[in-house]
């Protein structure tokens, strides 16, 4: 009957980074065994960059990530990038990112994209650390309260 039924309410919790590493990092650890590995970087532009251009510029970093990466955007013009990467691959995700910028910037009718500066913030190996020493490291470049929810 129409107006009948089961009602239920459930939340969607807020991008925790701490929570999501702790998963990928398991994930990683169970399907790369002692090869699981993870690079940190940051990534930025200008302040000064205009909401659309930091729309669009989100959508392309977001299209570089492969399936065991995350990438959190930390302040309006900021990312931090979780990668599951070796330090010799690290160059290779630059690479591709470098290489799609600018095709894409290429194809935009807007003009480029804004320009990107990558950090390579540190490499950790899953089997020598426990969660919580990389989350340490990790947190520093980011504030929990200060996220973009987007």
């Amino acid at each position: 009957e129409l107006g009948q039924g089961s009602t239920f309410t459930f939340t969607i919790p807020y991008a925790e980074p701490a929570e999501i590493l702790r998963r990928q990092f398991q994930r990683l650890r169970a399907e790369k065994k002692e090869a699981a590995e993870i690079c940190l970087a940051t990534l930025t532009t200008d302040p000064q960059t205009d909401d659309r251009d930091l729309h669009d510029l989100s959508l392309s970093l977001k299209q570089d990530l492969r399936n065991h990466d995350q990438l959190f955007h930390v302040t309006r013009n900021s990312w931090m990038a979780v990668l599951a990467v070796s330090p010799l691959e690290f160059s290779a995700f630059v690479t591709r990112l470098e290489n799609d910028h600018r095709e894409i910037s290429r194809n935009r009718p807007k003009g480029d994209l804004p320009t990107i500066k990558i950090d390579f913030r540190g490499s950790w190996r899953l089997q020598n650390y426990a969660d919580e020493e990389i989350l340490g490291e990790v947190e520093q470049f980011y504030d929990a309260r200060e996220l973009v929810h987007a």
